[in-house]
């Protein structure tokens, strides 16, 4: 719950950067930002998460937290999040679809995954604890090969659109939804997720449980 706090509140403060296109690592993390980080870990929350794309912005974020005495926080980083038709149902929900063009620019084309491996790599080094591949299902292999290369705690975000294409299938009597989440849930973890993140973590924690 902690760390959904933290992605939803810290998107208010990126809408106006944008990625240095030249790969130049020198871009700082703005006050307003850092404030933020300091607020939420000033309430107890023990991690931070990281929802845009700059370049060094994991550095900085890193540099920012240690120089305030929060060197025992973690950062998890969205490292490997691509462009996706998959996030619309949440954009519709929280009506945060893009105003003008797309988001691709700063997210990843969906056929190369070297550049993604590149992405988490560069995390690492700049200090993520956890690193993330978003969509979940569709980039089964990217997480696959995050988890075995880098050897990491690896997240999966499970997104609005596969949750919804279930959700649509089982209200149709195509699949049984218990089975069918149980099964995608355990491909995810079989694949290489330490943490999944999806709209299913209530009846999941539920359906383990009996």
């Amino acid at each position: 719950m902690h760390a959904q706090i933290s992605f939803e509140n810290l998107a208010a403060a990126i809408d106006s950067f944008q990625p240095c296109a030249d790969g130049n690592a020198a871009t700082i993390v703005s006050s307003q930002i850092r404030q933020r980080l300091f607020a939420f870990e000033d309430r107890g929350q023990p991690d931070s998460a990281r929802l845009w794309s700059i370049c060094g912005d994991i550095g900085a974020i890193r540099e920012a937290l240690d120089a305030n005495g929060f060197d025992q926080t973690g950062i998890l980083s969205y490292a490997a999040k691509f462009a996706s038709v998959f996030y619309g149902p949440f954009r519709d929900a929280a009506e945060s679809p893009p105003q003008f063009g797309d988001r691709r620019s700063y997210q990843m084309d969906c056929a190369n995954a070297e550049e993604a491996l590149r992405e988490v790599a560069l995390d690492i080094e700049e200090g993520a604890d956890i690193v993330m591949v978003k969509p979940a299902l569709p980039y089964i292999d990217i997480l696959w090969r995050v988890r075995e290369r880098f050897g990491k705690p690896t997240a999966a975000y499970h997104v609005s659109g596969e949750y919804a294409m279930i959700k649509a299938a089982a209200e149709k009597g195509i699949v049984e939804e218990r089975a069918a989440v149980l099964e995608i849930m355990t491909s995810l973890k079989r694949a290489g997720a330490d943490i999944i993140i999806t709209y299913w973590a209530r009846e999941l924690a539920e359906w383990t449980r009996n």
